[in-house]
């Protein structure tokens, strides 16, 4: 199985929960993609069709039927925008963070370019991936983005809520390690056994 990683703004994969995460995948013996997008704010850098550029480059030859997507922050957003207007059905997305607006002025020139124009039809994406999970804090911690956000966004993309107490914006390595671990080892069970049988559902 595939697993295609796409972090958010001002980092890329040697941050936050990513390090650990890619040794838990590679034990897994996932297949792992991990673009690099341009992603400094202060740069004046970070627009959408950059990273779909570079996207389109990296799935090149990738199964994605038989794909996880693991997408954080502003990379949750870039994703539902993506594969919908890319038309891509993989098997299944987890999103750390993922919301609809954030608590501050971040909706700059290039930021915008991120979000769905028609937030209906885009977020429309369960004929997207099969499977979907947002894994959020509760705790009102998240620097960047408001809890009501954080539930919205898991809500429009129809979703498995992972609500996490004192999570922030996950910048902390371990905070959601159980429960991402649980979430992606079940997938790849699932996916071994040919069971549609999956973390949260019945």
């Amino acid at each position: 199985m595939n697993v295609i990683f796409v972090h958010g703004l001002n980092h890329w994969y040697e941050a936050y929960f990513w390090p650990w995460l890619t040794e838990f995948c590679t034990g897994l013996g996932l297949n792992i993609v991990k673009p690099e997008f341009p992603c400094q704010i202060r740069n004046n850098e970070v627009y959408y069709k950059d990273w779909a550029r570079i996207m389109d480059e990296k799935i090149k030859g990738v199964d994605l039927s038989d794909t996880m997507v693991i997408a954080h922050s502003m990379g949750s957003v870039f994703s539902v925008k993506y594969f919908t207007e890319r038309g891509l059905n993989f098997d299944t997305f987890i999103a750390l963070a993922g919301s609809t607006k954030p608590r501050w002025p971040l909706f700059r020139r290039q930021i915008k370019t991120f979000v769905p124009e028609k937030a209906g039809t885009c977020y429309d994406f369960s004929k997207m991936a099969k499977h979907r999970y947002a894994l959020y804090s509760i705790s009102d911690d998240d620097n960047y983005f408001a809890t009501e956000h954080l539930v919205k966004y898991a809500d429009r993309i129809n979703a498995v809520h992972v609500p996490i107490e004192n999570a922030g914006h996950f910048r902390s390595d371990t905070v959601c390690k159980n429960q991402l671990t649980e979430i992606i080892t079940s997938v790849v069970k699932s996916k071994n056994c040919g069971k549609e049988k999956c973390y949260g559902t019945d």
